[in-house]
């Protein structure tokens, strides 16, 4: 092949990557603003549903205890949902990650209580045996 058509090739190959970089930019662009828009409009019904399970824990205070545990596990499940929406928030922030000393228990912790919220069982049928002597790890929590 000759040294002309050689560089063609290499110069189209070179677009071609670029192009499909730029397709990606766009499309991580995009997502960002659904997203953006759908975490917006899931916190505004969360509030809400925060706000209710609390008056309502309130009202039955001292009266119906499975009442009560039920709608702490409402109340827990909007604090995670919430959390979620807050780590989704901040991944799609341009900034630098955030290394902190994070607790591999606490994760695992957090792990098993997604588990077993998405399973629908409130008394998972596994049980974890955590070490607290485990070391600190760095990460960035996002």
């Amino acid at each position: 092949m000759k040294k002309g058509a050689i560089q063609n090739k290499e110069k189209s190959s070179r677009l071609k990557a670029r192009r499909l970089e730029l397709l990606r930019v766009t499309q991580m662009g995009k997502l960002s603003e659904i997203v953006s828009f759908l975490a917006h409009e899931i916190s505004q019904p969360l509030t809400s549903i925060l706000a209710y399970a609390q008056a309502a824990s309130r009202r039955v205070a001292g009266k119906d205890p499975q009442l009560q545990e039920i709608l702490q596990y409402i109340i827990q499940d909007d604090h995670r949902a919430s959390a979620v929406i807050r780590r989704l928030r901040s991944l799609l922030k341009k900034s630098a990650p955030e290394f902190v000393r994070i607790d591999m228990n606490e994760i695992v912790n957090d792990t098993v209580a997604l588990l077993a919220a998405d399973a629908g069982a409130r008394h998972p049928a596994w049980q974890t045996v955590l070490d607290p002597r485990l070391p600190m790890i760095r990460g960035d929590r996002r």
